[in-house]
C-alpha cells in the first residue's frame, strides 16, 4: 500500500516532509533493526521514500538509538 501510494509522491502527505514521515519512522526502524528490511528494499517506491526520510540529519542524530533488536 505505502509503495503504491509513493509511486507518484516523494512523501506520503505529498511534496514536503510530514508528521506522516515522523509517525513510520520509529516503526520502520524496528523493522530494519530486527531484520526487515527487505521488506522496505523489495519496493522500490517505498525503499527510495525510506531512504529519503532516514537520512535526514535530524533522524539521524535521534533515530540510531535503535540498531538492533537483540
Amino acid at each position: 500500500m505505502l509503495d503504491a501510494a509513493l509511486a507518484d509522491r516523494p512523501y506520503l502527505a505529498g511534496p514536503r516532509f510530514s508528521l506522516a514521515e515522523v509517525t513510520f519512522l520509529p516503526y520502520l526502524t524496528y523493522l530494519v533493526a530486527s531484520g526487515g528490511g527487505d521488506l522496505i528494499n523489495e519496493r522500490p517506491h517505498l525503499a527510495a521514500w525510506w531512504d529519503r526520510i532516514s537520512t535526514r540529519p535530524t533522524w539521524r542524530a535521534v533515530g540510531r538509538v535503535l540498531t538492533s533488536v537483540d
